[in-house]
């Protein structure tokens, strides 16, 4: 998915973790919460965020960039899908992006995202999941987890 701004101007919160671990243990994650003046804004926000995940091509090849000084992004394959999951009080829609690296760059060289974005009222949650998994091997671990760590966070709202 690519870089976003959110619309409006809300507070921000935001905080991240990342585990010690590297290759199939690796876990990383972020979130940042929204708060708008009202809940017209915070669910216009939503709503743009909504369309540009909709709006992403199901599959596309990226070529290697430099981005930075002794920093390259590697060429890969993305894949991506987007769901909406039910929920009696939140609003919420989901991205898994898949990004798939060549053999020789590691041993884990598949990189599961799973975006979560849900809005209440003026409250506007994202968090942005990852985990890295060998080829065709399944995110399934990775997706329990994030689906664990969203429904926790919104459970913190209540």
């Amino acid at each position: 998915m690519k870089s976003q701004k959110l619309e409006g101007n809300p507070r921000f919160v935001t905080r991240q973790f990342t585990n010690p671990h590297k290759g199939a243990k690796e876990v990383k994650y972020v979130q940042v919460v929204a708060v708008y003046p009202d809940s017209a804004a915070a669910m216009a926000a939503f709503d743009a965020l909504k369309k540009s995940a909709h709006s992403c091509p199901p599959r596309r090849h990226v070529p290697a960039k430099k981005v930075r000084e002794n920093f390259t992004r590697y060429a890969h394959d993305d894949t991506w899908k987007v769901s909406e999951p039910t929920d009696q009080r939140w609003t919420r829609l989901q991205g898994q992006e898949v990004q798939k690296y060549a053999a020789s760059a590691s041993q884990y060289n598949w990189l599961h995202l799973i975006y979560d974005f849900a809005v209440r009222g003026n409250t506007f949650l994202a968090m942005l999941y990852w985990g890295r998994t060998e080829p065709k091997k399944s995110p399934q671990k990775i997706i329990d987890q994030a689906r664990s760590a969203v429904e926790l966070q919104l459970k913190q709202f209540q």
